[in-house]
């Protein structure tokens, strides 16, 4: 499905041998592609900076960063990053 290129996709995932075949595949799709290599906490500054992106591809096991806490060390940083989008920020992206 191509779009006309007006939707973002804040991409997150610590592998850096994954993201690029994944933001080729989203930019091929017509999406302007914003990634997020470092960890959660990095992924929550972003979104915090531009409110405006429409999807988030977010990995769930990944480095928690400065501002998350996840007692499983790391497995379950995605699920936090959402929960704080969610329950903090008040969006639904």
């Amino acid at each position: 499905m191509q779009t006309d290129g007006s939707k973002t996709v804040l991409f997150v995932d610590d592998e850096p041998w994954f993201n690029q075949g994944m933001i080729d595949e989203l930019e091929d799709a017509g999406y302007r592609v914003i990634n997020v290599s470092e960890n959660g906490s990095k992924a929550l500054d972003r979104l915090e900076a531009d409110p405006s992106i429409d999807l988030i591809v977010l990995d769930i096991m990944m480095p928690t960063g400065d501002r998350i806490t996840d007692p499983k060390q790391g497995r379950r940083t995605g699920v936090k990053v959402c929960q704080y989008i969610r329950q903090d920020m008040g969006l639904r992206t």
